[in-house]
């Protein structure tokens, strides 16, 4: 008997069978993130009943060849070519021009074109939509951002159309505008006739170029279409909480305004390769064709599944769900989330019990732990943020990207990981040689317990977050506890026991600190480290053995396997032709000054741009926008003179004491949009543009600036404008051009081949602002 023990405690303690442990913990992670991904792009020759990521790639480089804004003659050429494909598939075309408003930041006006298909089911009760955008930013050719839409969309329509049969009609959106304030969108919910047949939306959308297409967003009360979608789409990837996530980002998409209109729906998404974003490198070579087939199976999916179902009623009880084992997703109620949270207390309580029944639990070492636990939590998310700053003041040129996601931002992830677990396998060795496991995991589970009530009030779409590792992590040391099965005494048992308490935790939580990383990039890491601690906490009786066995050789490789990455980073930090750094500037005319500037709303100069800034200084632009508090890199540049918009009066009178003006405004520099400041002393009693009333104008009135209007797709014959102000005074007003490109001055030096023009409607263009009076 003593000599069959003797070999159970050595095998607990052997170093092989620790390392066995450790690895097969990492696996489980490294194979828990690997099997998110998207299935593998079918060939040209796939079968015709199925979508082909290799066909639909045939529709994103006839398209992406410029970029295509609004009221650009690329952004007509291809919503003609869509709607020349709809109609050979043969599809019911509807194109829609009209003008549209929308009121977030400031009102904004665009003349738009939406172009849209429509299939016709034999039974319709409501249509299911399908909708993508089509214009992109200005220099990007948008292979991504929304191009995986557009093909995705032409190739599902012809599957769909020529080997599917339907109750319910689809209909295909390609909406206009999206990327200057959803305006298409808007124009479709706001007037067309179909929008009344619509009872589900699709919505497809990218932040980047790669990865897995993610359900990122849901409309409410989803619990009816979650469980369809659940059941019936192939390869699903979603998560309650992740729009708690998307929530956090600036944000919008098409999806939001059918979501406020009652209309139930999904928002799918590519979020991998952020780098691309908007970007001219968001070209076709860059797009993943794996994540075209993904988002193609998602569509060709819904259409099939819910165009042959009732749509009358599609709202149901809010559901929590998430992917539990890669595409394989789980689901409860949220009506679920106070009865789990119960069973957990229960859980928890009957290890109270057991723990100090066992004596294995004392108050003194559960206090120590708990500080621990603490210390170890805030120590790695500190050492990482203060790393991360200084990263970012190393290579100021990685904050002219979104959120400083550089093309080397997962060398930085891989870093900050090993930083991590260096960090808190030392602090927990120096723990664990003197309290057991079982006062740890007390701590463990106070902290998972306090952090569910937090969720369970503010986010209860995310109680799985804490719930999953609680509810199994409990069952597991309680039947440890119950049973005796120590790691000396059974150590087979006991090791199985701890993979099934840790393993469903690490199969849910492991997709998540991985995409959070990239989303967030270097701008905000410690949301990644935060998950990553929930996790090692986890963990911690799986590395139990190992730290006891190994000293200091976990935090030691941790610590190492951290500098190697970001050496890797250094020497990855640089710019190439293939991983060019964005650049941007943008000249700026004040035509009744006679002055012009040199602007950047980046403050660090690079190689090529650093030409127009020689005798620069970081300040605001009140000359052009009064009350922006932005700060930009500004120089004085030479004066260059623009033509003033041309002012048409049509009608001019006065009534009650309001005047009311009708004027065409026309560009005489082919700008592709104005932007009107009229000072607020006018109080503005009505303004419209093409027809179409602004509405808020209260929430204009006292504004510094006075009343900002903008006006996209100014086409040359000019936009109507109807604005009624009190009093008969003349009306004084500016007007700002922005107009796509750089003056052609003879001493600007050309771009490299390694920069490239940087993002945005304030990059590479040429800023013109006068003053009108009427």
């Amino acid at each position: 008997m003593g000599s069959s023990n003797s070999t159970k405690k050595g095998l607990a303690g052997n170093g092989l069978f620790q390392l066995t442990v450790v690895v097969i913990t990492f696996l489980l992670v490294v194979t828990a993130i690997g099997i998110v991904s998207p299935p593998k792009p079918k060939p040209v020759n796939a079968p015709a009943n199925e979508f082909s990521a290799a066909r639909a790639f045939k529709h994103t480089k006839a398209i992406c060849k410029k970029p295509r804004m609004i009221g650009t003659e690329e952004n007509k050429r291809v919503s003609e070519y869509l709607a020349g494909e709809l109609k050979r598939v043969g599809l019911e075309v509807d194109t829609q021009k009209t003008t549209s408003y929308n009121f977030e930041d400031v009102p904004i006006f665009g003349t738009i074109t939406n172009v849209v298909g429509r299939l016709r089911g034999t039974s319709s009760s409501k249509a299911v939509l399908v909708l993508g955008h089509y214009d992109s930013q200005p220099y990007s050719l948008g292979a991504a951002d929304d191009g995986i839409a557009l093909a995705s969309m032409l190739e599902s329509a012809e599957v769909l159309k020529n080997h599917y049969s339907f109750k319910n009609d689809i209909i295909f959106l390609f909406t206009d505008a999206e990327e200057v304030g959803l305006l298409g969108a808007i124009a479709f919910a706001k007037e067309h006739p179909w929008v009344n047949d619509v009872g589900l939306v699709l919505n497809v959308e990218a932040r980047g170029t790669r990865g897995t297409a993610l359900s990122f967003e849901v409309s409410p009360d989803n619990g009816w279409i979650m469980k369809e979608f659940i059941k019936n789409v192939e390869y699903p990837y979603a998560g309650s909480m992740m729009y708690e996530v998307y929530k956090m980002m600036p944000n919008y998409t098409d999806f939001t305004i059918f979501k406020d209109k009652g209309i139930s729906g999904f928002n799918i998404a590519i979020v991998e390769g952020y780098e691309n974003y908007h970007s001219p490198t968001d070209k076709p070579e860059n797009l993943s064709l794996a994540s075209l087939q993904h988002m193609g199976s998602y569509i060709i999916s819904i259409a099939n599944h819910f165009g042959n179902i009732s749509l009358e009623n599609t709202k149901g009880d809010d559901l929590v769900y998430f992917n539990a084992l890669g595409s394989k997703m789980v689901y409860y109620p949220l009506s679920w989330n106070t009865v789990i949270f119960i069973a957990i207390i229960i859980l928890f309580l009957f290890y109270i019990y057991l723990g100090f029944g066992r004596r294995e639990l004392g108050l003194l070492k559960i206090l120590v732990s708990f500080i621990t636990c603490l210390a170890a939590m805030a120590a790695a998310v500190f050492t990482v943020i203060l790393l991360n700053n200084l990263v970012k003041e190393l290579y100021p040129h990685y904050k002219v990207f979104y959120m400083s996601n550089f093309y080397n931002v997962k060398h930085y992830f891989f870093a900050y990981i090993g930083l991590t677990v260096a960090i808190s396998s030392f602090l927990f060795y120096l723990l664990m040689r003197r309290v057991n496991i079982y006062n740890i995991m007390f701590s463990v589970f106070l902290i998972f317990i306090a952090l569910s009530v937090v969720i369970l009030i503010k986010i209860p779409t995310a109680t799985y977050l804490t719930y999953i590792p609680l509810v199994f992590g409990l069952l597991a040391f309680d039947i440890i506890l119950l049973f005796s099965f120590s790691a000396e005494r059974k150590p087979l048992v006991y090791y199985a026991l701890l993979f099934v308490g840790a393993t469903p935790y690490i199969f849910v939580i492991s997709l998540y600190f991985y995409l959070i990383f990239f989303i967030f990039g270097l701008s905000l890491p410690l949301a990644g480290v935060a998950i990553l601690m929930l996790l090692l906490l986890i963990l911690l009786p799986l590395l139990e053995g190992a730290l006891k066995r190994f000293n200091l050789l976990i935090p030691t490789v941790s610590l190492l396997i951290a500098l190697i990455f970001l050496v890797i980073a250094h020497f990855k930090s640089g710019y190439t032709e293939e991983k060019p750094l964005q650049s941007n500037v943008m000249y700026a005319s004040l035509i009744d000054e006679e002055k012009a500037f040199w602007l950047s709303s980046f403050t660090h100069t690079d190689e090529w741009n650093k030409q127009f800034f020689n005798n620069s200084v970081e300040d605001s632009i009140p000359e052009i926008y009064p009350a922006r508090k932005k700060i930009y890199l500004k120089n004085e540049a030479i004066f260059r003179d623009f033509a003033k918009p041309e002012v048409s009066v049509i009608t001019d009178s006065t009534s009650n004491g309001y005047r009311y003006l009708e004027l065409n405004l026309k560009s005489l520099i082919e700008s592709g949009s104005f932007e009107l400041l009229i000072p607020n002393s006018y109080r503005l009693k009505c303004f419209a543009v093409n027809g179409n009333q602004a509405y808020g104008l209260e929430r204009l009135a006292n504004r510094k600036e006075g009343y900002l209007f903008r006006i996209f797709n100014n086409n040359v014959e000019g936009v109507k404008i109807i604005l009624e102000y009190e009093g008969e005074q003349p009306l004084s007003f500016s007007v700002i051009e922005k107009k796509i490109g750089l003056p052609n001055f003879d001493n600007i030096k050309p771009m490299p081949v390694n920069i490239i023009k940087g993002v945005g409607y304030e990059s590479h263009i040429t800023l013109v602002k006068s003053k009108l009076e009427i």
